[in-house]
This record gives C-alpha cells, structure tokens and sequence, in this order.
C-alpha cells in the first residue's frame, strides 16, 4: 500500500510537471547573451534593416540589467525595474517588471507587466509587451560598427542623409587603464592609454598594439585596429599572416559600463588578401568560455 501511494504521488507530479511552461534561472552564458547590451530600434526598407535617427528624438533603444529595464522611444520613455527574469527557450526570454519610472517625473509607478525579448536571426531581436500585444524589432548596436546594418540620420529639412561617423554625441569619456578578467588571476590584458592600446591576445604566444580607429558616443565604445607589425610572438604568432592584417578594419572593441567595468569584444584579424577573419581565439575567451566578455579596471 506504501508503495502504491508513492506511485500515484509520482504519477501526479509527473503530469503537472508536464503541464507547465519550462522556465529556467538565467546562467552566466544567458546572461552575457542578454544583458549590457545596447538594441537599437531598426526599420525595414527595401528588404534591407535600417536605424533611423529622427532629428527629433534620435531612436528607439533598449538595454536590460540585472536590475534595470530601459526603454527609450522617440521623446519618451521609462526605466522598469525588474522582478525577475527567466528563460523560455533559447534566445528567448520574459522579464517581468514591478515599477517603472517616466523620464520626466521621478515617482515610480508600481505595475506588474510581462516582456518577451527573442532573438531572431543573427541582426533582429523582437521585443514584445504583452499588454498591448505590440512588437518592436532592434538590433545589437556592435551590428551598426560591423557595418551590417545602415544608420541613416534625419535632417530637420526632411533631407534623409548617410551619417557615416557617429561619433559626434557624447565622445569625451576615457577608459584608460588595464582590465582582465580578474586582477588576481587574469593572464590576458589590454592597457588602454590614449587612442593608442596594448593587448595580450593569448598569453606567452602574442603581444599585439592597437590604435583607436572610431568611437560610438550613443554607447561610450571604442573600436580599435592593429597599429603596426608585432615583434613579440610565440610559436602560434609566427604563423600568422600579419602583412595581410595591417589594415584598417575593426579587430577589437571596448565598450564601456561604468569607470571599472567593460564589455570587450574580439572580432578576430581582417586578412585584406582573402576579405575574412581569422584568428578568433583570445586569452579572454579561454578564461571564461564566455564570447561576449566583461572585463574588470585592476591597479597595476
């Protein structure tokens, strides 16, 4: 009879279990997936994606912290402050809000709402507030710096031009100094000083610097390329086609979180020769198996 009441518990369990919509903590990987990023809103034209910035009130723009929902859209928005969030499925994510509060008045407003963030393909994120049932498509801004997306500017004269340097709003922030992983234990490294910086790729192979090619205001990033021939190379740097890789193409780019946090990301060397990336792996990327890599200021 013990034996009987255990398998109908189990049975019971079993079929609510089965009833309910998996909903997972986010791991450290979703939450470099999700989180720090900056989305802009795009449109679609001509079956090509498109940020428009509106003389008027710039662009749609999303960006999601542990604690913090921010949501901005053409001379208004809020910031939500977030209960939870929660994984559905890969690259799905519903992040439920307890408050938010408006841009021009400071006094939160408690309300419960309910927010589905997918990613699409490689370019489109979907944002959806289920309680309007409306969706908003955005992009990673980095698609912006990789050029796989256009930005186009809105003159007030109703003139549309091609702004191909964005880096006017906003460019008088530094992040001078050395971030790692970890202070303690980090063996990769970039110092930053100036426009100019020094990267320990992969620790006791390659040594390379770096010089700042572009800046993005709207997110305080700095893109940077190979600044000359690196004299320092172990066994694997040897084999690399450097001559090739002395060009002007983004291969790194720091973007910056606040005075001691960053996010640093490695797009690989530019070969000009053969228009392709190569060399992904970094020192970064071994110590934490995370792609999308935060790094920390450290005294040095």
């Amino acid at each position: 009879m013990k034996n009987y009441f255990y398998l109908v518990f189990a049975f019971i369990t079993l079929v609510n279990c089965k009833g309910q919509k998996e909903e997972k903590l986010l791991s450290i990987e979703d939450k470099n997936f999700i989180l720090n990023k900056t989305f802009l809103g795009v449109t679609k034209k001509n079956n090509k994606y498109e940020i428009i910035d509106r003389c008027d009130g710039g662009y749609p723009s999303l960006k999601i912290s542990e604690k913090i929902l921010f949501y901005y859209y053409p001379q208004e928005g809020a910031y939500h402050t977030i209960k939870n969030i929660s994984k559905i499925k890969d690259g799905e994510y519903k992040i439920v809000t307890d408050g938010y509060y408006y841009f021009k008045n400071d006094q939160p407003i408690p309300e419960n709402k309910i927010w589905v963030i997918s990613r699409k393909d490689d370019l489109i994120w979907e944002f959806l507030d289920s309680d309007s049932n409306k969706k908003n498509i955005f992009s990673d801004s980095l698609n912006i710096i990789n050029k796989k997306i256009a930005y186009v500017k809105l003159s007030c004269d109703n003139n549309d031009e091609t702004e191909k340097d964005i880096t006017t709003k906003t460019n008088n922030y530094s992040a001078d100094g050395t971030w790692k992983t970890s202070c303690d234990q980090g063996a990769g490294s970039i110092t930053i000083e100036g426009k100019n910086a020094s990267l320990v790729l992969l620790y006791d192979q390659i040594y390379i610097d770096l010089v700042e090619v572009k800046r993005y205001g709207f997110e305080k990033g700095i893109a940077y390329k190979l600044k000359e021939l690196p004299e320092d190379l172990g066994s694997i740097g040897t084999d690399l086609n450097w001559k090739e890789y002395l060009n002007d193409e983004p291969i790194a780019y720091v973007k910056k979180i606040d005075d001691n946090t960053v996010n640093f990301y490695w797009y690989g060397f530019y070969n000009k020769k053969t228009k392709k990336r190569e060399f992904k792996d970094n020192s970064f990327y071994q110590e934490t198996g995370m792609k999308d890599i935060i790094l920390k200021k450290c005294n040095e």
